[in-house]
């Protein structure tokens, strides 16, 4: 199975792992993308890029803040659904909405709200209408994968590699005893991928 999605090549991987793995690429191809998904649950946001039109509820006639999973590189179209038909009809021009924070491309991060502009409002749906009245089409995910991110799926891909050498969970043994693999995201994966977790994700082992 060829690596979906991941934040490392198998190339990248088979030089952090070393050679326990080398004889069965399909396998490290499953880790990292396996590994990847965990950053990503973790995270609550995706690194990858993926083009598409996703829709979302408003609860506010001026702004809308997308939420995890839902970072936004950058827009084709943003339109909006006035009657709640499921029907988006009306296209809001790049000049009646700013994407923030204002400065996340200089920064190398995504959008994760959007501002109408100009008196410009969105839909306020009735309690019988179809409650996603908006719809953006355009980039998701992040501009580039972060270095700190491919390093926690190096640690990650490392970690799950030695558990088929430990089916019982030893890893070996060390001045203290015996040493066994995690089975939570390791330490030193969740230090660098701190910075880097949504706000709604906190509280998420």
């Amino acid at each position: 199975m060829t690596i979906t999605n991941g934040y490392l090549t198998q190339a990248e991987a088979l030089a952090y792992v070393g050679q326990n793995l080398v004889q069965d690429t399909s396998l490290l191809d499953d880790v990292v993308t396996s590994s990847s998904r965990l950053i990503d649950r973790y995270c609550g946001r995706e690194f990858f890029q993926v083009t598409e039109a996703r829709t979302f509820a408003t609860d506010d006639i001026y702004s809308l803040t997308f939420g995890s999973f839902n970072d936004l590189v950058s827009v084709t179209t943003l339109k909006t659904d006035p009657t709640g038909a499921g029907t988006y009809s009306t296209t809001i021009g790049a000049t009646s909405f700013q994407l923030l924070p204002y400065n996340a491309p200089q920064a190398s991060e995504p959008y994760t709200s959007v501002q109408l502009l100009g008196g410009v409002q969105w839909p306020v749906p009735t309690f019988n209408m179809r409650q996603n009245t908006v719809e953006i089409t355009g980039v998701w995910g992040w501009p580039a994968v972060p270095v700190d991110v491919k390093q926690a799926c190096r640690i990650i891909v490392n970690e799950v590699s030695k558990m088929q050498e430990s089916p019982l969970g030893v890893a070996g043994f060390g001045e203290f005893g015996v040493m066994r693999v995690s089975k939570t995201m390791p330490a030193r994966a969740a230090q660098l991928l701190g910075p880097y977790r949504h706000v709604q994700n906190f509280g998420i082992a």
